[in-house]
């Protein structure tokens, strides 16, 4: 009987979505709250996971208290790692002169000048091929251009736009030396090294400043 009630219950009881979070915000004082739960969230540094219902939660970012983001997210029964980036200061407001030359050139001035908070989720895959290893990138800086990477002379990512992350690319597990640049530039803006393991997924969260992005590197696993 005992047996019997334990698979009932585990037949009843609903999916479980792991959730971590990750603040590329260049703010202290964070506190993020999933649901019903709630920690302080210092910059670069992975806070979870939790466990909460597959369903809608209300995720709230704030600073010393004050809300700067709120929205509800739709949950899944898989691991999925919530990435905060922008500004807190989200909505500048601009001069006549600047809204006069936005309408004349029939642009939203928000949409081109004023990077908000922005929350991105990026979710777990699965992966048939583990002895391979798969690689992403988030673009998270502000005001930075579209960024190629390339790793040598091969691109393996072109033109990656602000608030945008590429798709999942398939390298030979190992050591690799990458380097980003903005597009169509030889400039060369970050060299940096990253090891990529077997059947695991590493996600390249370019945050920092433009003129010195700093990659911030999480790896999961894939499977």
């Amino acid at each position: 009987m005992a047996r019997l009630l334990l698979i009932l219950c585990l037949l009843t009881s609903p999916a479980l979505a792991k959730v971590r979070c990750i603040s590329l915000v260049q703010a202290k004082d964070l506190e993020v709250e999933v649901g019903k739960w709630s920690a302080p969230l210092p910059p670069e540094r992975v806070v979870g996971p939790w466990q909460n219902p597959t369903a809608i939660a209300r995720v709230t970012l704030r600073q010393a208290g004050r809300r700067l983001l709120s929205q509800r997210l739709g949950l899944t029964d898989e691991e999925q790692t919530l990435v905060f980036f922008g500004v807190p200061s989200a909505r500048p407001q601009p001069g006549l002169w600047e809204q006069l030359k936005a309408r004349f050139e029939g642009q939203e001035y928000h949409s081109k000048q004023g990077f908000g908070l922005q929350l991105r989720v990026l979710r777990e895959e699965i992966f048939s091929q583990k002895s391979q290893a798969y690689l992403r990138v988030l673009h998270a800086v502000p005001t930075l251009v579209g960024v190629d990477l390339l790793e040598g002379d091969e691109q393996l990512v072109s033109s990656l736009e602000y608030a945008h992350c590429s798709e999942i690319l398939t390298l030979p597990a190992g050591h690799h030396q990458l380097n980003l640049r903005p597009h169509r530039s030889r400039l060369e803006l970050k060299q940096f090294e990253v090891d990529l393991e077997p059947g695991r997924l590493t996600t390249i969260l370019l945050g920092g400043h433009p003129e010195s992005p700093h990659p911030v590197i999480l790896t999961s696993k894939g499977s």
